[in-house]
C-alpha cells in the first residue's frame, strides 16, 4: 500500500514478540508470518525483535502468540514518552 497523506515514505516496521514468555515460540511464528505478508504486501522494511517492551501485550503474552507491530522509533516515541512539538 503507497503511505498515506500524513505517513512517511520512509516508514518502517518493527514487529516485537517477547523471548521470555511462555508463547515464545509460537509468537516468534506469527511474527514471520506477518513479516512475510509485509514483504508481499507493503513497501516498508519490517524487522522482527524479540523485546516486546512498553506494549499492552505483556499482559497476555503466556496466554496465546502475542506480537507487537509498531512503528520502528517505539523507544523514542513510546517507552521513553517522547511528545512531539505542535507545528
Amino acid at each position: 500500500m503507497p503511505p498515506g497523506p500524513k505517513q512517511s515514505p520512509k516508514a518502517d516496521i518493527n514487529i516485537e514478540y517477547q523471548r521470555d514468555s511462555r508463547m515464545a515460540a509460537e509468537s516468534a511464528k506469527l511474527a514471520a508470518a506477518l513479516q512475510a505478508a509485509n514483504r508481499s504486501h507493503a513497501r516498508y522494511p519490517a524487522t522482527i525483535g524479540a523485546n516486546m517492551a512498553g506494549t499492552d501485550s505483556i499482559r497476555f503474552q503466556d496466554l496465546v502468540a502475542a506480537v507487537s507491530v509498531r512503528e520502528n522509533e517505539r523507544v523514542t516515541g513510546i517507552v521513553m514518552g517522547f511528545k512531539p512539538e505542535s507545528s
